[in-house]
This record gives C-alpha cells, structure tokens and sequence, in this order.
C-alpha cells in the first residue's frame, strides 16, 4: 500500500510497533480461516471482545465449518449463541452457510467474503476489509473512526 503523505508514512511504523507489543491474543488472530474470521466479525457486532471470546471458541468447536453450521438444527444454532443477543445475526450467519453450502461448485466464491448471500451480507468496509486483510492477507485499507481521529491528532 502506498503511503500518500509525510505524516502516514511517519505514522504507519509507530502504530505497527504499537500494535506489535500491545496487540491481545485474540483466538481469530490465530487463524488465516476466512469462515472462523468471519464468525468473530460477527460475534463482534455490538459485543466487547471479553465477551465474544468463550462464545467464539465454543462456536468453533460445535460447528467449525460453514458446512457444520449449515447443517446444524436452528435449535443448536440458538443455544450456542444464547447470551450474545441480537439473535438475527445467528440466524443470518447460519442462513448466509446455508446459502454458500447449497450452490453448485461451480458457481462457488473461492471466498464468500462480501457476497450477496442470504442474510449473511457483509455490509461495508469495516466488516469487509479486515475479513479480507486476516484470512487473504491482502493489503486493504479500511479507515475507521478511531484511525481517522489518530490521524488528525498526528
């Protein structure tokens, strides 16, 4: 990625050191699986990470592919997620599996990210882009509040 000015290229490497010795060890940090990066985007959603945490690592031993969570009873679905609320993102993750499972090989995203897919839609950038950074290790900038008012302060 090109640095565009005098300032990022300044910044860029004090972040970079910054996040190298305060970064936390998050269990989809780990991880390069795009289906696992993609459940913690959505845990995430309105959830503090501390929280998200157990939720994640049960997920990912109950139904550890997009596969297992197509084919899992709406029931099982429910109970994992039971506690993180906003029961519609469960549903829509479970229905977006469904969705990629049941098309014909063929016609299959060599990576769902961002597809249109059945309520399982990532919506914007700051769900997209890190989804795509994490799992392709691609290159993809993504601004967010926070960046953009460190930026300013710089």
């Amino acid at each position: 990625m090109a640095i565009r000015n005098s300032k990022s290229a300044k910044l860029v490497p004090l972040l970079l050191r910054w996040f190298a010795t305060n970064a936390r060890d998050l269990p989809w940090r780990r991880t390069r699986d795009p289906y696992a990066i993609w459940v913690s985007e959505i845990m995430l959603q309105q959830t503090q990470v501390k929280t998200v945490i157990p939720y994640w690592n049960r997920w990912m031993r109950e139904v550890p592919t997009i596969a297992a969570v197509a084919k899992a009873s709406p029931d099982k679905i429910h109970k994992l997620w039971e506690g993180l609320g906003y029961y519609t993102r469960a549903r829509n993750l479970q229905k977006a599996a469904q969705a990629i499972v049941n098309c014909a090989p063929s016609t299959r995203p060599s990576h769902p990210v961002g597809e249109k897919v059945p309520g399982g839609r990532m919506r914007g950038n700051s769900r997209r882009s890190p989804l795509r950074s994490q799992s392709f290790l691609k290159c993809v900038k993504f601004p967010e509040c926070d960046e953009i008012a460190v930026m300013r302060e710089f």
